[in-house]
């Protein structure tokens, strides 16, 4: 026993030597004076995996007051003239601030320096923090992007994600360019990013430079690109993927538990809530109210050049929150916290149950998300595959689904409300083969996200030095003599 002490010793004192020469070198790759025999990857060993309880946090009742999350626009204004003495308490790096347009841009651009502010215009945000992921049951669109994009997006905009603040902010005043910035905040949290460091301005970026606050200062050009200063989010060593629900997890929720679904999250303690955020219309179960996705657009005849997806309604116990209900139109700006959990409140919601956003697809999913979870701090989860995904299982021979005895069937009573079956010649053609129909495991976009966080970093670089302009990147001296 006494020898079996001592070997268990002696690998904890080996495996905090070797943490403390890994992360206090230059990188993970460069620690050569240690003998080959004791290189190996602790990576997966330091991840931390949060809860959506845990990820959940709460607005101020002013948003004035909030250094996260939803930022008021003077506190914008304040920060971009002055970062270096106004920045908040544990941020280091630079404020990067994205704008972010669907469609021609605006024009304006938030004040910024080209030493510790910089700001960015991203036209066409989808192709940057959205993907067409398959999930072994349908191939998606507008899911969460992949890791390596998400590290090449840091590396493009010389964002460090140990350091810097990265603020979203809608261009124009579109609904589109709102739900492109909501997904693209879910999206780096989603990645590991601390709810800290990363922030949405509450309105558009053309509303307050044009109409709004005369504090709001604006340029009529962004910042230059600068380069030399990036890293990659497998370094936060941080696991937020709970926060995408798959379809088995879904499946999983409304069988209480008792389903063949291989993989499922553990069902919520306190319950889960569907939270649908699509019009009435739509959640009614209006016939042709949900066009299919762009990857699935065969049909014999187009509705308005968009075929439809086989069936209508919503999840079965939804309720309904409209998320056009959550803002100002003109300014994009969300409306009070206080008015949000009346709407909340309004609903048969219980304190404590896990909350599913859902939409027609994961981007315009992702602004009740951003809501529920960041202003009214309830924990929540975003189904990304949203009604397109389950507007499609259902059966339907050729378009659909075309086995009566197929797993994920969700043209039934018990999984869906206000059903409702679109027409024949409407119905995109899905592809489905028999193996997705008869899949037990819908976790093939979640399970590859897992496993690029635990990757190995050995050959990762921390991104450290260079960028001239581009401020702190953590130098200093090299203590292990590189």
């Amino acid at each position: 026993m006494k020898n079996l002490r001592i070997t268990f010793n002696k690998f904890w004192l080996y495996t905090f030597f070797t943490t403390g020469l890994l992360f206090s070198c230059k990188g993970a790759g460069e620690y050569q004076f240690v003998p080959p025999f004791a290189k190996f990857d602790i990576t997966p060993f330091l991840v931390v995996t949060n809860s959506a309880e845990s990820l959940a946090f709460e607005s101020n009742e002013n948003y004035n007051d909030n250094l996260f999350g939803l930022i008021s626009p003077s506190t914008i204004s304040r920060w971009s003239f002055n970062w270096q003495n106004q920045k908040p308490s544990g941020v280091n790096g630079n404020l990067v601030i994205i704008q972010l347009t669907n469609s021609a841009p605006s024009g304006d651009f938030i004040n910024h320096n080209g030493r510790d502010v910089f700001t960015y215009l991203i036209q066409s945000p989808d192709s940057v923090f959205n993907d067409s992921r398959d999930d072994n049951v349908l191939l998606l669109n507008q899911v969460v992007t992949t890791g390596q994009k998400i590290d090449n997006f840091l590396a493009v905009y010389a964002i460090d994600p140990l350091s810097d603040f990265v603020l979203f902010a809608p261009d124009s005043s579109s609904p589109a360019n709102l739900a492109s910035a909501t997904k693209a905040y879910y999206t780096l949290r989603y990645w590991g990013f601390p709810k800290e460091r990363v922030g949405l301005l509450n309105g558009s970026v053309q509303h307050y430079g044009k109409n709004g606050l005369n504090s709001f200062f604006t340029l009529n050009s962004p910042s230059a690109r600068t380069s030399g200063r990036s890293n990659t989010t497998r370094r936060l060593l941080t696991d937020n993927t709970i926060l995408q629900i798959t379809l088995g997890d879904i499946f999983h929720i409304l069988r209480g538990g008792n389903s063949q679904v291989e993989e499922p999250s553990s069902l919520p303690t306190l319950g889960a809530f569907f939270l649908d955020g699509r019009s009435a219309t739509s959640f009614n179960g209006t016939q042709s109210s949900t066009n299919s996705s762009s990857l699935h657009q065969t049909c014999t005849t187009q509705l308005g050049g968009s075929c439809r997806v086989n069936h209508e309604g919503t999840i079965k116990g939804s309720s309904n929150l409209d998320n056009t209900s959550l803002y100002n139109s003109t300014s994009l700006s969300f409306h009070s916290k206080a008015t949000l959990r009346s709407l909340l409140n309004a609903l048969p919601y219980s304190d404590g149950k896990v909350i599913i956003n859902f939409h027609r697809d994961g981007v315009t999913g992702s602004i009740n998300q951003f809501i529920t979870q960041n202003v009214l701090g309830k924990p929540s989860r975003l189904y990304e595959g949203g009604f397109v995904q389950w507007g499609a299982l259902g059966l339907r021979d050729p378009q659909a689904l075309t086995q009566p005895a197929a797993l994920w069937r969700t043209d039934l009573s018990n999984f869906t409300d206000n059903l409702t079956t679109n027409v024949t010649a409407n119905v995109a053609n899905f592809g489905f083969t028999t193996v997705r129909q008869f899949t037990r495991n819908t976790n093939g976009i979640r399970k590859t996200d897992k496993e690029y966080i635990r990757s190995s970093l050995k050959s990762q670089s921390t991104g450290g030095g260079g960028g001239g302009a581009s401020g702190p990147s953590g130098g200093g001296g090299n203590a292990c003599g590189g």
